[in-house]
Parts: structure tokens; sequence; C-alpha cells
């Protein structure tokens, strides 16, 4: 199955539940709003992005064609991390058609989603009454009765529709004739997280109060807004939208300084769709690295398979003996933890750990730090008071390991996210993030990219430190590598 009817006309369409995609499919969904310079050819914009998505393993997807200043919709689920890198084969894609903008908004969290919601309204329900997860073969036999498109009434699918892996669980669940409605909810400036959480509560109940609505799904976003709505106004109801839903969400927004977009969609059907579950085998699970755990890390000294850094995004020395403002910098991640992590990916694989500083560097400048330093806890061989980076501080975990990973997939070549896993580990009240990195040579090599994106350079561990290599010197540890002496 390649395109099909939308979820909203009157033939029933089946998708997995997001947790399931997010779990087993270690994916995270995304919205992009796209814009055409020109008119464009879609069914050449189809076969492109068709492409496209099979070529990078994107196993679920829908495509919306808008009215307004954007012209369709794409919304696909993406194995973590890989987003940057995606927005730029987009870009290359669709280049030579007139693609003058494209917004990418990444959800946090789904706060509603229909087809899962009893009755069509309200949060979504859980995975099964056990909360068990299908396996591989389970998965694998019901992508095959999906690309057929049967229904619920199938043998194989059937019984995930009754344990609420798949929805909609009832055979008309919200199935009715009428427009679908994108709408943005956009701050002009950043929003604590308090008052996300208590909009986001205000908002799904303001939603669900609207019985005439169907196919309600909110959504948490990063990006230029805060907040994503879609739903499906039936027929005889369009202009209610404005008048009730809007007008009732905007009073919540308007102290937070919230202003809030809609696009209509332009056609009765999706322009493309799709959602399976890549199986476990689908992907390749490599051999993780034996766990070890924070305490274990920082009992050792930097080498061929560790490397310990007191930030990922913030230069802290200015900060800590000059009291300058943290001031981010994708540079800096880009030749410390990227070049560290393309480092090991050509080695032997190994671990990062930030959030400490090497003791022996800092101990005899604790009296020179400004008074607003952190407390730090020497722990092994290092001083921890754990992630200092703004972007952690202010806006949590999530955010913060999603743009480690995020990055790290933009910048090495090819993307490396299969062989990497991101953890939070806490010590002594403080959380640190640990890098785990598996070198899995038989695959090829992995190449840093430029921070200008036009070269690339081979990078290896030796000994504590990260090097590039080329010319004879690369060739030399490349043919030494693919067959090591004994």
């Amino acid at each position: 199955m390649e395109a099909g009817d939308l979820y909203f006309a009157t033939e029933q369409r089946l998708q997995w539940h997001p947790v399931l995609h997010e779990e087993i499919g270690r994916e995270t969904l995304h919205y992009w709003f796209l814009s055409f310079s020109s008119s464009y050819e879609w069914d050449l914009v189809r076969t492109e992005l068709l492409a496209l998505l099979g070529r990078l393993h994107v196993y679920s997807f829908a495509l919306y064609e808008l009215m307004g200043d954007c012209d369709v919709l794409l919304r696909v689920w993406l194995p973590r991390g890989t987003s940057s890198s995606f927005r730029v084969e987009l870009r290359r894609c669709l280049a030579g058609y007139g693609l003058s903008e494209d917004r990418l908004f990444s959800v946090e969290e789904v706060l509603r989603h229909w087809p899962f919601a009893p009755d069509g309204k309200g949060a979504i329900s859980g995975i099964g009454e056990n909360g068990t997860m299908p396996g591989p073969e389970t998965i694998a036999a019901a992508n095959e009765k999906l690309l057929d498109e049967l229904g619920a009434g199938d043998e194989v699918l059937g019984p995930l529709v009754e344990d609420g892996l798949l929805g909609p669980r009832e055979q008309h669940h919200d199935q009715v004739a009428g427009v679908k409605i994108v709408t943005l909810l956009k701050p002009k400036g950043d929003l604590e997280t308090s008052q996300i959480h208590s909009l986001a509560k205000e908002i799904a109940v303001a939603l669900d109060d609207q019985e005439w609505i169907k196919q309600r799904s909110l959504y948490h976003v990063e990006g230029r807004a805060v907040f994503l709505l879609t739903c499906l106004v039936p027929e005889g109801n369009f202009f209610a939208f404005r008048e009730d839903l809007v007008s009732l969400i905007s009073p919540l927004c308007a102290a937070a300084g919230i202003r809030t977009n809609s696009y209509a969609c332009a056609s009765p059907r999706l322009l493309m769709f799709q959602d399976l579950i890549p199986s476990p085998v689908a992907r390749r699970a490599p051999e993780r690295l034996r766990s070890r755990t924070i305490t274990d890390l920082l009992r050792l000294e930097e080498s061929t398979t560790l490397e310990v850094k007191g930030s990922a995004f913030t230069p802290l020395d200015d900060w800590l003996f000059k009291g300058e403002d943290q001031r981010e910098s994708d540079s800096f991640f880009h030749k410390s933890v990227i070049k560290t992590v393309c480092g090991f990916l050509n080695s032997e694989g190994g671990s990062i750990v930030i959030g400490a500083l090497e003791t022996n560097r800092y101990r005899n400048r604790e009296e020179e730090m400004v008074a607003t330093a952190p407390q730090f806890t020497e722990i092994g061989a290092y001083m921890s008071a754990g992630i200092l980076d703004p972007l952690y501080l202010k806006r949590g975990w999530d955010l913060y390991e999603r743009r480690i990973e995020e990055m790290i997939a933009a910048n090495i070549e090819p993307d490396p996210s299969p062989l990497l896993t991101t953890r939070n580990e806490e010590i002594d009240g403080m959380v640190l993030c640990v890098i785990e990195v598996v070198s899995h040579r038989d695959d090829g090599w992995h190449y840093l990219k430029d921070r200008r994106g036009d070269g690339l350079t081979f990078v290896v561990r030796q000994g504590s430190r990260s090097v590039g290599l080329d010319g004879v010197d690369a060739d030399r540890y490349k043919e030494r590598f693919r067959d090591p002496p004994r």
C-alpha cells in the first residue's frame, strides 16, 4: 500500500498505537509543513517522496494537502535521532520541485489521539489489559495484513484491535465526512514547563467538550509552536470550528502570548498514507556494550573506550571562572561529543559521560571559581555537579536527549543511530548523561562531517584522544582493523 483513503473518510483504516512506534519501533513523530514557490506536479513529487521514504526505511507516513501558505503537511514516524539527516535528504529530494520552506514540529508528547480514546475523546488508552507488547512475528504478520488493507475482522488484526494495539476499535468510530483541520498554537516566547502542562490540560478539556468535533488529536511539539491540534469538522459544522473551538481556546492562550494558526485540508483524501511498525528484526539491533553504571565509569581514567566531559553544548571555563553567561554552541558539541562518537565507532566502541570534570585539572582551581559556581562532589577520579547544559536545566531530559541524538545523526556519515544508546543516571542527587557507542566495523567505516558540510574526516580513537587520519595513515589503520593481528 503506497496511498489510501483518509482515516476520516467512510472507509475504515487501522493504525498502530503510538506507544508501539516509540517502544518497539524506537521512533519519534514529526510534522513537516512544506511550501513550494510555484505550482508543483504532485505525481512527480509523490514518486520522489516514496523513493526517499523507502531509501531511509521510513515505514509510517501520511501526507495532507493544505490550503494557505503551506501546500502539504507530511507526518512521519522516524527512527530516533534521524530528523536532522532526514530534513537534509528531504530538501535535497524536493529542491528541483520548487520547495521554498519546510517547517518542522517534532512531537514531544501525544496528549490526545482519537483512535485509542474512549468514544473518540479523552486521554488515550494504555497498551492492552496487561500492558503486553506484540512479538516480532506478530508485528510482521500484522504489517502484511495492513498492507492488504484488511480491517478489524481479520483473524490476525482482530485480536490486536481488541487489545488496543491497533485502532480504531469500532468499525465506524468517528468515520464521518468532513474537513480535516490542523491548528498550530504558537507562543511569542519561551514558556515555563509548568505553563505548558497547565495549558495542555485546559486545551485538552476544551477539545473534549466539543461534541461535534471528530478525530481529535493533540500534541505537545518542539519548534516554533507549543501545541499542534488536528481534528475533523463534519459537513455543516465548518464555521463552528472557528466560532466555538478556537474562541474557547484563545482566552486560555492569551495570557501566555499564544496565537492560533489553522489550516484546512484541500482534498477529501490523503495524498499518501501508510502505518507500519518496523519489527525488531527489520532493523539491526547490534550487541550492546556491557552495561557499566555511572559509578563504574567514574572510577576509571579516560581511555580508548571512555571519555568524560563537563558539558555537551556549553564551554564551562568562562562561566565557572569569569562568571560569564553560559552560551550553547553547536560547534563545541561537534568538536567534542560528535568527534568522540565517530572515534569510538571506528575503534572499539566506548562510553561518553557528560556532567563531570577531571579532578586533576580542577581541584586546585576551586578557589578561583566565582561565587555562583555550583557545588561539585568528588566521585572517583572526577568532580561532578551533574548535567550543567542550559538546554537540560530549562527544558528537561527528553529534549536534551533528542537534541544529542539528532545532532550526532546529522553529523556522522553514515547515520550511526542504531549503534548508539543514550541514558540518564542519577548519583548522589545529580543527573548525568551516558552515551554508549557500539563499534560494528563489519558494516563499514564512519566519517565526521565538516561543520560546513562540504567534507568528511576519518576519525579514530588513540588512547584518550579522538584524532583524524587521512591518506596513507587512514589506509593502514583500516587494513589493520579489517584483519587484526592475533
